[in-house]
């Protein structure tokens, strides 16, 4: 096994990732600066007789808007670490693995390795969960996400880091040497990539191999699971905020159950939508394929927490709905092209349902959203 040996992700992730937290935690500082100059402001506007600053007014409020941007700034923090953990630097030592970025280090030493699970991608691309006592922030969330896996510690790990092979290399070596050659394989397992991971790689290619297949590959029980989870989604935003603003949000609730009804109605609509006499779809078939097409929402949801996170306005995240439906709508598109045999844009028409329903509950979730 290699020791003392560094590897890296190549350099446009690193950028990419770099760019992505200095973002969220500039704004962030921003919004930060701008609540402390109008406390500031508001206390010695009277006293001191300051002229009147639009921007800076109304001040009512003060020591709220301060709370909120201290919480604010301390989401920041942690989802700006969590970010930088993204693509760390992967330095082998012989008292384990040092995983460092410009927001700090942290040491998987190798006694604390428990187990690999590897998942292979169409393109030839790995993802690894390495379980382990010691976890990187927030990875358990992608763990969750990706492998559909709760309550997981350790960390992840893509083939796109140089080095990758030495690194599993590394940590296989580790495990049978803890467990043995015969307890070994029970905790190195390659498995096949879950529904979420396909449709966070490559979507449209995901959905054609489902619709190839003679009978669908999607159980009823995976439906429910992948119906839940898009129907979940927004309700990550809404949770931060409603830590960020110390709210309780209670709004969550009706977002859930609106979200919930949009499967449903969404397959009933594809067995009667006027496409094609050719091809049809049951009920079954659309309830169980729909929600696959919804999959990638949580991009979406994660995307508008880091916004929320960075303070951005909230008229910004009424103009950013428009673009939040549009992978969800773009998808269900291609699952009618592929289905029915259309070509676009007759394949808009399935996605009617899709579109004027997704507006209702972004609409809904802006409403509901504590600020």
């Amino acid at each position: 096994m290699k020791t003392d040996s560094d590897y890296q992700y190549p350099a446009n992730i690193r950028r990419g990732v770099m760019i992505l937290w200095i973002v969220v935690l500039a704004l962030n500082l921003l919004e930060y600066l701008l609540a402390w100059t109008r406390a500031v402001y508001a206390w010695l506007y009277l006293p001191c007789r300051l002229p009147s600053i639009e921007f800076l007014l109304p001040f009512h409020n003060v020591t709220a808007n301060l709370l909120t941007a201290h919480l604010g700034l301390f989401a920041a923090l942690i989802f700006a670490r969590a970010l930088a953990f993204l693509a760390p630097r992967v330095h082998m030592r012989s008292d384990g693995l040092w995983m460092t970025t410009p927001l700090g280090r942290r040491l998987v030493q190798y006694g604390a390795l428990r187990g690999v699970r590897s998942a292979e991608l169409p393109n030839g691309r790995f993802v690894v969960w390495v379980d382990s006592t010691t976890a990187l922030p927030l990875h358990n969330l992608l763990a969750a996400l990706i492998f559909g896996r709760w309550f997981w510690r350790g960390f992840i790990l893509t083939s796109d880091l140089e080095g990758f092979n030495d690194v599993i290399a590394t940590i296989a070596a580790h495990l049978k040497q803890k467990y043995g050659e015969e307890d070994f394989t029970a905790h190195f397992v390659e498995e096949q990539p879950t529904w979420q991971l396909q449709m966070f790689n490559a979507p449209v290619a995901a959905i054609r191999a489902v619709v190839a297949e003679e009978s669908l590959p999607i159980t009823p029980r995976q439906a429910i699971w992948q119906w839940v989870s898009f129907s979940s989604a927004l309700l990550l935003p809404m949770f931060v905020s409603a830590i960020i603003h110390w709210q309780i949000p209670w709004g969550a609730l009706l977002v859930l159950l609106l979200a919930l009804g949009e499967a449903p109605l969404a397959a009933l609509y594809l067995t009667v939508v006027p496409l094609t006499d050719l091809r049809h779809i049951e009920f079954d078939a659309a309830w169980r394929v729909y929600p696959l097409t919804q999959l990638p929402r949580w991009g979406i949801a994660l995307a508008l927490t880091l916004l929320i996170i960075a303070g951005v306005p909230f008229g910004a995240l009424v103009f950013i709905g428009i673009f939040a439906i549009a992978p969800g709508v773009f998808l269900v598109t291609q699952l009618t092209e592929f289905w029915f045999e259309v070509k676009f844009p007759e394949s808009l028409l399935g996605a009617l349902v899709t579109v004027i329903y997704q507006m209702l509950v972004f609409e809904l979730f802006l409403a509901m959203l504590p600020r």
